[in-house]
């Protein structure tokens, strides 16, 4: 029983040291060549090691950039890393080292990048998000929209977005200005249909009211010759009238 206890703790302690152990540098240069070594994992398992150049929290790591992937952190124990120019430079990047795509990762602590010509700034945080004294920050490629791959194409996202509001913009505008267009068109044949109705209207008025004048003329004129032949047909009865007496 103490045995089995025995190998099962010497086999816990051989998992917890199946890894490589990264070594930090001191400080970096953009533009120079630096470096990078880590101590062998003891095991043989780390076939197959990726290394990053990472800023952020601890509790919310960002990649600056990919360094080398596909290392034999067995056999391998150091390499020479070319280093970017980072937006801030300041003591705020460290180096990730994991196997088999993102899994068991290590870490240095925190060093400094400085500027081609010796300039750096201080971090602008002091202490981690978990209340812990150690200075961090956010950094970036030197030019690079944001800290990692995912900044650009949200970028290529957005640019994409903005041309087809702009597209749709265009297409509503031209659309509304051929309503616009048919809607005036409408407007005006209607108001000429109008127009042509009323004068046409008018006309039959005016035509009608000449008629209807015409005919109360002719019948007043008709009625008026009519009372002047009765008036003269009295007249000349009793003219003759007259004469029977003589």
């Amino acid at each position: 029983m103490i045995a089995s206890i025995v190998l099962s703790a010497l086999a816990l302690a051989r998992l917890a040291q199946a890894a490589v152990s990264p070594l930090t540098p001191t400080s970096a240069q953009a533009g120079s060549s630096v470096t990078l070594e880590w101590t062998a994992d003891p095991t043989g398992t780390w076939t197959d090691m990726t290394i990053e150049l990472m800023s952020g929290s601890n509790w919310e790591m960002v990649q600056v950039a990919p360094i080398a992937s596909g290392i034999n952190g067995v056999t391998q124990t150091s390499l020479a890393w070319n280093v970017p120019e980072v937006d801030p430079y300041s003591a705020i990047y460290f180096i990730q080292y994991t196997i088999n795509n993102g899994q068991d990762p290590q870490w240095t602590t925190r060093f400094l990048i400085e500027s081609p010509t010796d300039e750096s700034t201080p971090p602008v945080s002091s202490i981690q998000p978990d209340g812990q004294t150690i200075a961090w920050g956010v950094g970036s490629l030197a030019g690079a929209a944001g800290p990692t791959s995912s900044g650009s194409a949200s970028g290529s996202v957005a640019s994409s977005a903005i041309l087809s509001s702009s597209s749709e913009a265009s297409s509503v505008m031209s659309s509304a200005s051929s309503d616009a267009s048919s809607v005036a068109s409408s407007i005006t044949s209607s108001a000429s249909s109008v127009a042509s109705s009323g004068m046409s209207r008018m006309s039959s008025a005016r035509s009608a009211a000449s008629s209807s004048a015409s005919n109360v003329f002719n019948a007043n004129a008709a009625s008026g010759a009519e009372k002047v032949y009765v008036q003269a047909a009295g007249v000349a009865a009793m003219f003759v009238a007259g004469l029977a007496m003589l």
